[in-house]
């Protein structure tokens, strides 16, 4: 019996941290908006569940994204929750200064163009 349920934890817990590195990594290309949530059901399995929590850090420009992943069986055997945070891009930081790239840019572009 402690065989069997080591087994089913062990596989639980591989599927928790692959379930939150793909979550993270939707997260890092922007396929998921980077705000926290509660309770996001997995499509494909709806006894998985996920939730993130971003949260500030020591530097401005960096955010501390805490992604949940937690599984509910029937039993206490099947009943398990992973964690992995990951330190990420602000992406409103970024993405402000990429207009201000592309602002001075087309500036400049502009400028030599009529000289």
């Amino acid at each position: 019996w402690n065989g069997s349920r080591a087994a089913v934890q062990g596989r639980l817990q591989t599927q928790a941290l692959l379930r939150a590195e793909a979550i993270l990594a939707e997260l890092a290309v922007g396929a998921i908006p980077l705000q926290a949530s509660t309770s996001q059901a997995f499509p494909d399995d709806e006894h998985w569940s996920w939730n993130v929590n971003p949260g500030q850090t020591a530097y401005p420009e960096l955010i501390a994204v805490e992604v949940t992943v937690s599984h509910s069986g029937g039993s206490s055997l099947g009943n398990i929750s992973q964690s992995l945070t990951r330190w990420m891009r602000d992406p409103a930081i970024f993405e402000a200064a990429l207009i201000e790239q592309q602002a001075a840019s087309s500036a400049s572009s502009t400028s030599s163009t009529s000289q």
